[in-house]
């Protein structure tokens, strides 16, 4: 059986900050209580004849998924940050979650 969890991450501002909104939610009841992990990774693809794809973490959140949507924001200021040369780059941001 499958475990859902469903994130929701959108642009937001905190105190004039821009930051990310985040709401994380389960409808299995089997969940609630459960530790979990929530990071998010921002993926670089370049666009080139050597298609190269690099992947780095840069935000990292312990929470237990409850019954209850938890939501919260990051400010932009608090992401780690880090620098891809290239000309020709697809930026993706992905949500993970890791229960346990």
């Amino acid at each position: 059986m499958s475990s859902r969890v469903e994130v929701d991450v959108t642009m937001a501002a905190t105190d004039t900050r821009p930051a990310f909104k985040i709401n994380v939610s389960t409808a299995d009841k089997a969940l609630y209580g459960q530790p979990a992990q929530l990071r998010l990774i921002a993926r670089y693809r370049e666009r080139d004849p050597r298609t190269e794809i690099k992947e780095r973490t840069i935000y990292r959140n312990d929470l237990k998924i409850g019954e209850k949507p938890l939501e919260f924001a990051v400010p932009l200021d608090d992401l780690r940050r880090y620098s891809y040369p290239g000309r020709r780059i697809d930026i993706s941001l992905i949500s993970v979650v890791r229960l346990g």
